[in-house]
């Protein structure tokens, strides 16, 4: 049904078992509506607890100071790292209706266990053309958090990957390397942000990455990688 989702679909989203959100319904963090036999949950109910759920567990990595202060050392390599990022792009901006689209694409995918080769491409190439002064639009419209449906599938995606009995040949090798180019290229962006003006402030790059949740110095291999290819 649109505009819905099931409970398995919700639990799964969510990170928690079906039980929970039965749980959830009782509390009333979630409502239902209930069609013959089947229990459908409104979207903006699961998006809203997603969201919430991800800036109370949020906690930012002590490492992203330190590297903040060690990009003095690379600060000659910015107008680089700048161009390879896509600044300046004549690709323009997305407006914020195609923005909340294409969270809410991902918000979808977070329901699925699975996604085709396909629906992975995809995703890779959506996060992999993320403009600053989209992050910032899509970030001023429904808060910093609502970036990390993008970057918490990628994971989920890239977990997908390692784990199927094919990898890492019939080509799974190398949609696992433009997903991790798609999401180094965003916490690239974030990270030029925070040293350069660009349409993304630094006070709100801070604040968006925070709301991601990235283990220890990930950040720092984002951006040691993204340095060696340049």
């Amino acid at each position: 049904m649109e505009g819905f989702y099931t409970k398995q679909e919700a639990a799964t989203i969510l990170g928690v078992s079906p039980r929970q959100i039965n749980n959830y319904f009782n509390t009333r963090r979630l409502s239902r509506v209930v069609a013959g036999r089947r229990v459908w949950i409104p979207r903006e109910d699961v998006d809203a607890l997603y969201s919430h759920s991800k800036r109370q567990a949020a906690v930012r990595p002590d490492d992203f100071e330190a590297l903040k202060k060690r990009v003095e050392d690379v600060e000659s390599q910015l107008d680089v790292l700048k161009l390879g990022l896509g600044f300046g792009s004549k690709r323009p901006a997305r407006k914020d209706t195609e923005l909340l689209l294409m969270r809410q694409r991902f918000v979808d995918g977070l329901a699925k266990t699975a996604w085709s080769r396909k629906q992975m491409s995809a995703a890779a190439d959506e996060l992999a053309t993320v403009q600053d002064v989209e992050i910032a639009a899509l970030a001023n419209c429904c808060g910093v958090a609502s970036w990390v449906p993008l970057t918490d599938l990628s994971q989920r995606m890239l977990l997908h990957i390692n784990q199927h009995p094919d990898y890492p040949g019939c080509g799974l090798d190398v949609l696992e390397t433009r997903l991790i180019r798609a999401r180094d290229r965003f916490f690239g962006v974030l990270y030029a942000a925070t040293k350069s003006r660009t349409a993304l402030s630094p006070v709100l790059a801070d604040r968006i990455y925070d709301s991601t949740e990235v283990p220890p110095n990930a950040i720092e291999r984002h951006i040691a990688q993204y340095l060696m290819s340049c």
